[in-house]
């Protein structure tokens, strides 16, 4: 189980994870696919945030910033507010994507 401390890190995994997933109006049109148990199709698509402090290498992102794509506008949740590890990893993914305010 992850400390306390890589919970908003597996959390953003997740979501970024799971938004890049179809959405169930493609998965009703789509052929049937065998259905896979959810955790080992999450261990094969999460990868690892080394940090959350916004100074960091960006490495880690790229995986991120293939999520997010060309978009103009994202947005990101998070699971408590104003938590230090959810708004410094904000800041970083913010800030290695070159966003502006």
């Amino acid at each position: 189980m992850p400390s306390p401390r890589a919970w908003p890190v597996v959390l953003l995994v997740l979501s970024v994870t799971l938004s890049a997933a179809p959405s169930a109006a493609t998965a009703a049109t789509a052929p049937a696919a065998a259905e896979e148990p959810v955790v080992p199709v999450l261990e094969r698509a999460a990868r690892p945030l080394l940090t959350t402090e916004p100074d960091a290498d960006p490495s880690d992102l790229h995986p991120i910033g293939r999520a997010i794509g060309d978009a103009s506008v994202v947005g990101m949740g998070e699971a408590t507010h104003g938590s230090h590890e959810f708004v410094t990893l904000k800041h970083r993914v913010f800030h290695a994507r070159g966003a502006r305010a």
